[in-house]
């Protein structure tokens, strides 16, 4: 009787041994996106797609925490504000004009706009234009790299300029003249657009970091996309392509097309701005390229953004600011500098717009309202209704 048992604590053992290290590899190999297994993945590189999975999921929730100010002082009355946009031509640009506009008649200060046409020129220009004006505050959103000089006549003539993109700094940038910057952190931006390729193709995507030199704010969201993207050891950068916006409308058509014949398909492509791809899909479709072939995502979200998320054209993702939280912000830092008050600064979280949430946060309307009771805290604040 002796010898069963022991066969029986023998068989018991080594099943204590097999059990575990199958469902190991069950559920290693099972640990999928795509379909393609992580377990032939490096361990770091499997850690890597995981993180970049759980980011994603993060980015894409509710927008309703509210982490600005809570009080401040009085809105300072009749006030005069020129808002310098860098050219009117992009979409994003304008929505900056007509919500500076619109929140300007709301609380009574009157905000003119201007046009600065896509050059340094002309943005130096139009930056002497809103000097000579003689108004309370300037806000930008062209790049203060390249104006440093008015601005500095500005700020001599106690001129509180603002910004909107105008760098890639958000909050006080006292080194560089401006009063406040709002901006999303442009590497939190680029970060997450490379970690939703790194999610999506499981590890193994291949990209193009499209941008402009030009913008400090651009060059600061291409570095962060491509440094993330590649900490992935099976991913492939395809290119660090620099192409200027303001040669957009006569460039990408072409582009887009080069990249179809030069590289395997399929490839990501992940940009500054939607803005170029308003200019690219056009020629994608035309010449029949499968939307599987070529996965685009971007930020700002443009109307034309959401539509092609909605219609599963090419685009799959974008990133979108909140142009009309941004103008509160200024406004209201402009605001505490008239009332003798230090500025409050503060950052609104990235979120990641996709085919699940493309109606969320405002999506319905195609921009980015973040539920987070903005406009009635800023006018709490001010004592406007």
């Amino acid at each position: 009787m002796k010898k069963p048992i022991l066969f029986c604590l023998v068989l018991v053992v080594c099943l204590a041994f097999i059990v575990p290290a199958f469902a190991s590899e069950k559920e290693e190999t099972a640990d999928t996106v795509t379909g393609a297994p992580l377990a032939e993945l490096s361990a770091e590189d499997r850690a890597l797609v995981k993180r970049a999975i759980e980011l994603t999921d993060e980015r894409k929730g509710p927008q309703t925490e509210w982490v600005g100010p809570t009080s401040g002082p009085k809105l300072a009355p009749d006030k005069f504000i020129v808002f310098l946009g860098s050219n009117f031509q992009n979409h994003i640009v304008k929505v900056m004009a007509d919500y500076a506009e619109r929140l300007g008649e709301e609380i009574g200060w009157r905000v003119v706009s201007i046009d600065g046409k896509g050059t340094v020129d002309s943005w130096i220009a139009g930056f002497n234009q809103a000097i000579s004006m003689k108004p309370d505050g300037i806000l930008i959103d062209a790049n203060a790299e390249v104006l440093q000089v008015p601005i500095q006549e500005a700020n001599d003539k106690g001129i509180a300029v603002t910004g909107m993109h105008a760098l890639h700094i958000p909050g006080p940038v006292p080194e560089y003249g401006l009063l406040y910057n709002s901006t999303t952190r442009p590497g939190d931006i680029g970060a997450a657009l490379a970690d939703y390729i790194i999610a999506h193709s499981n590890g193994r995507g291949k990209a193009i970091v499209l941008y402009d030199a030009l913008y400090a704010i651009a060059r600061a969201k291409a570095e962060a996309m491509r440094d993330r993207f590649i900490e992935v050891s099976s991913v492939e950068l395809l290119e660090y392509a620099n192409y200027p916006i303001a040669e957009v409308p006569t460039q990408m058509p072409q582009i887009g097309v080069k990249w179809v014949q030069e590289h395997p398909k399929p490839f990501y492509v992940m940009t500054i701005a939607d803005y170029y791809y308003d200019f690219m899909v056009s020629s994608l479709r035309s010449g029949g390229v499968p939307t599987e072939d070529v996965i685009l995502l971007g930020s700002d979200a443009p109307p034309s953004a959401y539509d092609r998320i909605r219609k599963g054209e090419y685009q799959i993702v974008t990133i979108p600011e909140p142009w009309d939280l941004f103008v509160y912000q200024t406004f209201d830092a402009m605001n505490r500098y008239f009332n003798g008050e230090d500025v409050y600064t503060w950052h609104q979280p990235v979120f990641c717009i996709d085919s699940d949430n493309v109606d969320e946060e405002g999506g319905i309307n195609d921009e980015f309202i973040p539920q987070n009771g903005y406009q009635d805290r800023y006018k709490k604040i001010w004592g406007v209704k």
